[in-house]
C-alpha cells in the first residue's frame, strides 16, 4: 500500500488502483479533490458505495493510474477473498481456520499460497461475478 500511495502522490493521480490482487484485497487511493469533484458532478451522489465507478467510467474527467503489483506470488486476480456471497464466506472461513493464530496477523501471501495448494477451494466461489445494482447511476453531469 505504501508503494501505491507513493505512486499516487508522485503521479498526481485522482484515482490509483490495482486489479492484480484477489478480489476483496485490492487497495485503492483517491484524492480528496477528486472525491469532491465526483460528488459535485454526480447525477446521483447517493451511490457512494460504488464511488470508484465514477472514476473508472470517466477516464476523460479523472486521472487514473493502475499500480502493477510487483510481487508475482500475490498476483491472483481471479481469486475471491471478499464477503459478498455465501460461497465467499465458505472460502474465507477455510482460509481463516487454516491460518489464524491468536495475536498474529497472517499476510496475504500466506492466504494466496494456501489457496494455490487447495484449488478445490478456489472453485467454491470462482463462478461469482461482481454484482453492481442495475439501477445504479454512476453518470456525471458534465455541465456544472
Amino acid at each position: 500500500i505504501d508503494a501505491m500511495v507513493r505512486l499516487h502522490c508522485e503521479s498526481g493521480a485522482d484515482y490509483t488502483f490495482t486489479d492484480d490482487l484477489p478480489r476483496g484485497t485490492r487497495p485503492e487511493v483517491i484524492s480528496v479533490s477528486a472525491l469532491r469533484r465526483a460528488h459535485t458532478l454526480a447525477e446521483d451522489p447517493g451511490g457512494s458505495e460504488y464511488m470508484t465507478l465514477y472514476f473508472k467510467n470517466h477516464p476523460s474527467v479523472f486521472t487514473l493510474v493502475r499500480w502493477a503489483v510487483p510481487h508475482e506470488e500475490l498476483r491472483r486476480p481471479t481469486y475471491r477473498l471478499t464477503l459478498d456471497m455465501p460461497e465467499d464466506l465458505e472460502v474465507v472461513r477455510r482460509v481463516y481456520e487454516a491460518l489464524y493464530r491468536e495475536g498474529h496477523v497472517f499476510p496475504l501471501a500466506d492466504a494466496v499460497r494456501l489457496l494455490d495448494a487447495h484449488p478445490e477451494w478456489i472453485k467454491i466461489n470462482a463462478h461469482i461475478e461482481p454484482q453492481i445494482p442495475a439501477d445504479l447511476n454512476a453518470r456525471l453531469r458534465m455541465s456544472v
